[in-house]
């Protein structure tokens, strides 16, 4: 189907459109499934990922370190498998190691060890020279609430100064069992933030304006200088996040967070139009999906 909407599999071989995720079965197991879908990407040679995503004190060892561990033996056997049948297809390295909430008994998505541990996972496929896999945009929390919106915002930054060349998992809550357009749409404003926040402070002399502070002298305004025009689009702005003053808020309906976010949600279900499939590509979807229906009768 993906080599049918990109023209046939030289241009999907080209183009990359899709990638496959697999797993290994925690501890120190790769299950046939899996292994049969390596070695289908290999011979296709279509990206990969193939994550472990155990569960310290569960299926991993309780410690971060002995965690990572068993998570490099998982990619790395993984790995050579995968090179063995098609040297230089296209894999990317990646673990979500989670460890397992002792009173929930629950995968935790948002803790502080998960954050540190997705940053190790970068820097390791960093020093293998791969490209790696990430998570942000995801929490734990059951409903888009103040807790969502405080777990998203840490693992995108996490993920922002972390480096991963991937990043998965954005919209999932409960512990990756529920989806949230909501969670999307705020996690797209966030991202914007963080984008502008790793950019630091540009320092030169476009940018520190001796001439212009010596100018204006002390007292002065720079609200109307030719600097100020030219510059103020360079901070972010955002679209979600309100910074009226109370009175326009309340003027505006004193839309919550939440509020904007089901607004924007349903902006975009109800507005957004994508191109139809050519009839071509739809008639060669439906017969794939004729024959593949037979082939499991």
């Amino acid at each position: 189907m993906a080599a049918a909407v990109a023209g046939g599999y030289d241009q999907l071989k080209e183009g990359q459109q899709i990638l496959l995720y697999s797993e290994p079965s925690s501890p120190l197991q790769q299950s046939e499934t899996a292994i049969d879908k390596l070695l289908l990407m290999a011979d296709y040679e279509l990206p990969v990922v193939h994550s472990p995503g155990p569960l310290m004190g569960g299926t991993a060892p309780i410690t971060m370190a002995a965690g990572l561990t068993m998570s490099l033996a998982e990619i790395l056997s993984a790995l050579v498998v995968h090179q063995l049948r098609n040297p230089g297809a296209p894999f990317v390295f990646g673990a979500g190691l989670h460890h397992m909430d002792m009173k929930a008994a629950q995968i935790c998505y948002a803790s502080p060890e998960f954050q540190l541990t997705k940053g190790a996972v970068a820097e390791l496929g960093r020093w293998y020279g791969i490209p790696t896999w990430g998570y942000a945009g995801c929490s734990d929390a059951k409903v888009m609430d103040e807790q969502a919106a405080a777990e998203a915002m840490l693992s995108i930054v996490m993920a922002k100064f972390t480096g991963a060349n991937l990043i998965h998992d954005v919209g999932y809550m409960e512990s990756g069992l529920t989806g949230s357009y909501e969670m999307i749409v705020l996690s797209d404003e966030l991202i914007g933030l963080a984008d502008h926040l790793i950019k630091g402070i540009e320092v030169n002399d476009e940018t520190l304006m001796l001439d212009e502070l010596h100018k204006i002298g002390p007292g002065g305004h720079f609200l109307n200088t030719d600097s100020t025009h030219r510059h103020f689009r360079d901070f972010w702005y955002p679209s979600l996040l309100s910074r009226d003053i109370r009175e326009t808020w309340e003027v505006d309906g004193e839309l919550t967070l939440g509020d904007r976010l089901q607004q924007k949600v349903k902006n975009l279900i109800n507005d957004h139009k994508p191109e139809p499939l050519e009839k071509g590509i739809k008639k060669q979807i439906n017969e794939i999906l004729k024959r593949a229906e037979k082939e499991t009768q």
